[in-house]
């Protein structure tokens, strides 16, 4: 669905440049690779609707994609393989430790993305501002907004614990 993978590309797009400079040293390179990782990550639903992110960090992983080395496929398996359901530690693990702090981190903002876009539609913007710090994410929502989507509510409350499995903290609140 090439119209909600620009959606869940742009909503990831927007989060990331409001946490780019506390979390990234290479703003350029997470962020291409956060948007790739948007626009490929339902591309497992080919293969099958059900773990259909494992699927498709299979194929991200091991394709043949020209221009991208093998620890770059690897990343990008690893966010699209933990857009949703729990994080696997053991893919983090796998990667070059000095990219384990942002890839988490690039898997968090899609995860909220995709969450965000659950309706499947809309323009992609998100309802939200983020606030980082090193390990936690604050994000605010207009009253209104929560309100008038409980469903995602109750799936971030349930994101809140997934994060927390990897000594992650997300706070939800509304604007300052």
């Amino acid at each position: 669905d090439r119209k909600q993978a620009k959606r869940v590309a742009t909503t990831a797009t927007l989060l990331f440049r409001q946490v780019a400079d506390s979390w990234f040293d290479n703003h350029t390179l997470s962020g291409r690779m956060l948007e790739w990782s948007a626009r490929l990550h339902e591309i497992g639903l080919d293969i099958s609707h059900d773990g259909y992110q494992r699927h498709g960090a299979y194929v991200a992983e091991h394709a043949d994609m020209p221009g991208f080395p093998k620890a770059e496929q690897r990343l990008l398996a690893f966010l699209i393989g933990n857009q949703r359901r729990s994080i696997e530690k053991k893919m983090l693990q796998e990667l070059p430790e000095a990219w384990r702090s942002g890839a988490l981190k690039l898997a968090i903002l899609l995860r909220l993305a995709v969450l965000l876009n659950r309706s499947r539609s809309g323009d992609g913007r998100p309802p939200a501002s983020v606030h980082p710090g090193e390990r936690s994410l604050a994000i605010a929502f207009d009253a209104d907004w929560l309100d008038d989507n409980p469903l995602t509510m109750a799936d971030i409350e349930r994101e809140q614990k997934k994060l927390e499995a990897v000594g992650f903290s997300l706070t939800v609140g509304q604007p300052a």
